[in-house]
Formats: C-alpha cells, sequence, structure tokens
C-alpha cells in the first residue's frame, strides 16, 4: 500500500511540474503558429537583411517559436555578421524551458562555438543562450568560464550570470563556477561585480566560507550599490560570515546611510560572533536613531543582548513617528525581537508602544471600513 501511495504521489507531482511548466512554456496560437511558420521561411532568403529581420520578429514569439531553434542555429555560420548576431539575440529569448528536447540540444555545440565569434553581438546573445542549458553544465561551464575573459562588459555580465545557475546547483560544476564567481568580484564593471554578489549569495552552504573574503573586501568598493549587495550577501551567509565583522564593522562608518544600514543588518544576523561590534553599533545608534540606520542597528544590538533597552527606545520612537518612512520597518522588528524582552524596564518601554500600534492599526482598519 505504502509504495503504490508513493507511486501516486511521484505520478501527481510529475504531473504538477509538467503544468507548471505549460504555464510558462504556452503553446503558440494557431494564427502565432502560421505567422511563426512565414518567418521561419524567410530565414533562408538569400537577402540578408531579410534573414536578419526573420530572427528579430521570431525572437518576439519568445518560447513559443522554439520550432524556430533549429533553423535560427544555422544562422550562426551565416557570412553577415548582423544576421548571426540577430539569430543568436533570438537564440537567447526562443530557447526557454526547451532545452532539454533532443532537437534543441543538438544546437549546444554551435552556441559554445558562436561564443568565439568576432562580432562582439553574437559572442552576447550565445553566451546568455547558455544560461538555458541548466543540466548541461559539464558541457557549457567551460564556455562561461572562457567567456568571462572577454573584453566586452555585456559578454562577461552574461557569463557571471550563467554561472550563477550552477553556482547554487548540486552539481560538479559548482565547486568550478564559485571559485570564478568569486574572481569576478573584482571585474571592471560594477554590474557584473553585483551580479556575481548575488550569485554568490544563493551558493550552497558549503561554499560559502570560501565566498566571505570576497565579499568582505567588496565592503570598500567605490560603488555604493555594489557595496550594499555585498553587505546583504554577508547577511544572508549568516553566522558563516564571521570573519567580515570587522569588514562590516567599518561599514557602519560608510557615507551611505543605506550601505551603513545593511552593515547593522548582517552584523545582527551574524549573531554572537559579532559581539566586537558593539562598541560600533551603539555609537551609530546615537548617530543615526531616527532613520532606516537606526532600526537595523537597533536590531542588531538586541539581538547581541546589548543595549537593549536603548535600542528597544529607539525603535519605539521610530514606530511613534507617523511621518518617518521607518515606522512600519521599526513594528516588524519590535514583533520580531519580542522574545528579547527580558526586563521589566525593557517591558515598560516596548509593550505600551505596541498596545498603541495596535489600537493605531484598529482605528485604521475602522475609517476605512465606511
Amino acid at each position: 500500500m505504502r509504495a503504490l501511495f508513493a507511486s501516486c504521489v511521484a505520478v501527481l507531482l510529475c504531473h504538477a511540474a509538467a503544468l507548471a511548466q505549460d504555464e510558462y512554456n504556452p503553446a503558440p496560437t494557431p494564427e502565432e503558429s502560421r505567422k511563426i511558420s512565414a518567418w521561419m521561411a524567410r530565414l533562408k532568403d538569400k537577402d540578408a537583411e531579410t534573414r536578419a529581420n526573420a530572427a528579430v520578429e521570431l525572437a518576439k514569439f519568445s518560447w513559443k517559436a522554439k520550432a524556430a531553434v533549429p533553423a535560427l542555429a544555422q544562422l550562426l555560420k551565416d557570412e553577415n555578421a548582423n544576421v548571426r548576431a540577430e539569430a543568436a539575440e533570438a537564440l537567447s529569448r526562443t530557447i526557454g524551458w526547451n532545452s532539454e528536447k533532443e532537437a534543441i540540444k543538438a544546437i549546444l555545440p554551435m552556441l559554445i562555438e558562436a561564443t568565439k565569434d568576432p562580432e562582439v553581438r553574437v559572442c552576447r546573445g550565445a553566451v546568455n543562450a547558455l544560461s538555458s542549458f541548466q543540466k548541461d553544465g559539464k558541457t557549457v561551464v567551460p564556455a562561461l568560464l572562457n567567456a568571462l575573459r572577454h573584453a566586452d562588459d555585456d559578454v562577461r555580465l552574461g557569463a557571471i550570470n550563467g554561472l550563477g545557475h550552477y553556482s547554487g546547483a548540486h552539481s560538479p560544476e559548482a565547486k568550478e563556477a564559485v571559485p570564478a564567481l568569486i574572481g569576478a568580484l573584482k571585474d571592471k564593471n560594477s554590474q557584473s561585480r553585483c551580479y556575481a554578489i548575488r550569485s554568490l549569495r544563493y551558493t550552497l552552504p558549503k561554499y560559502w566560507k570560501a565566498a566571505v573574503p570576497g565579499l568582505a573586501s567588496v565592503l570598500k568598493d567605490e560603488e555604493p550599490n555594489v557595496r550594499g549587495e555585498a553587505a546583504m550577501a554577508l547577511a544572508y551567509l549568516s553566522d558563516a560570515a564571521k570573519d567580515a565583522v570587522p569588514a562590516l564593522t567599518e561599514t557602519l562608518k560608510d557615507k551611505d546611510r543605506d550601505v551603513a544600514s545593511y552593515a547593522a543588518y548582517a552584523l545582527g544576523k551574524i549573531g554572537p560572533a559579532a559581539k566586537t561590534a558593539v562598541p560600533a553599533l551603539h555609537e551609530n545608534l546615537r548617530r543615526c536613531k531616527q532613520t532606516s540606520a537606526g532600526v537595523y542597528t537597533a536590531e542588531a544590538l538586541v539581538k547581541l543582548g546589548a543595549h537593549k533597552k536603548e535600542a528597544f527606545a529607539v525603535l519605539v520612537s521610530i514606530m511613534q513617528d507617523e511621518k518617518d518612512n521607518g515606522r512600519y520597518h521599526a513594528i516588524g522588528a519590535l514583533a520580531e525581537l519580542g522574545a528579547s524582552v527580558k526586563t521589566t524596564d525593557e517591558l515598560k518601554v516596548v509593550v505600551p508602544a505596541l498596545e498603541k500600534a495596535l489600537k493605531d492599526v484598529d482605528d485604521r482598519e475602522e475609517l476605512f471600513s465606511y
């Protein structure tokens, strides 16, 4: 009976997966099929401009034009650079979830070869298209690693994005993808550095420790959005990021208020291993009480068990200020930290404020019910 039940569950799960795939990979309507067939016929036209335009039009159908993938792949060898570029771009849009189909998987060698094309736009499209082949890492990852050395920013960005699919996967290629992404933290393009950080944020836990030194070094990046991404990534790694505590403590002084906020948040997420940051957090709390940084800093101090009464007072003050954008953030923080209220003095600070917040919510609901 148990075996039968397990089989039924497996069938249902497969059916659910198929339905989900159909939802995001819908079949073309009869009218769309007619148009797709017409544009596919033009891919063989003698005129280069017509072939290029046909590829552009097919790309607009996205995954619905999967039938055109083999024909588009043939254009990767076209003598006209613009035709090759438009074909590569169209492939990056039309493969989607269909990469496991034999006819589409067969074009993989052509895509890999196209990543070496002298025309930059061809390389961009080919590299982006490779991201669809997530179950062919053994073949794809070496090509993406090679693309990381390309002079073009967008080619490298596509390679980083593609490698990100493997860094968080239970596959042998992850051990190649993660070091490459750590190296990409030094990419000259800030967007590429951000993409590398986001990918490292979602790596498997066994790679977190290796990623921490690189992420900590990026806290000194010249771009505030990169520094902020690094701080949030370290927060996500939680106590595995304990070696980054000194760098995060220094980042509390960042001139960008958001970056300083994220550093405080990360220190709170790291927990007891961030105890050495308490003096800096306390100083930060006094400096930025009525800001989002004040909320994150107060949260961190409560989690670290230091200056709790003062931290709760700051959260209550922000919560009671109806003009403060961080008001509801502070309410959420107090609700989450409720179990940390241990003393009578702390209760006297927190409970009346939460009661007032609940009354405010009730009053608003009553107001909007009319």
